[in-house]
């Protein structure tokens, strides 16, 4: 598993997307656990968007938009975090 630098519009930000897309579900587990693994290595922040999430970022902060759908956002900050590891058998 490798992490790939983004455009850095979020920073210390991993955007994971299409997280429990319904044509994967096979994969949900792998995808979530990489943004764990991801949390562990760098990123102080992980956004893991459902598909057809909406999501705006500004000053203020990270804010889901309404969508008919009701896709899900999970966000989870480690910003605060005071230890980071990862296990070389499983994220």
């Amino acid at each position: 598993m490798t992490l790939t630098p983004g455009d850095k519009t979020i920073k210390e930000t991993l955007v994971l997307s299409r997280a429990f897309h319904q044509d994967d579900l096979d994969f949900i587990a792998n995808r979530f656990g990489g943004a764990l693994w991801a949390l562990g290595q760098g990123p102080s922040v992980a956004m893991i968007l459902d598909d057809g999430c909406k999501v705006q970022v500004g000053p203020s902060g990270v804010a889901p938009q309404p969508v008919p759908e009701e896709p899900s956002m999970l966000l989870l900050d480690a910003r605060k975090a005071n230890e980071r590891a990862s296990s070389p058998y499983t994220p």
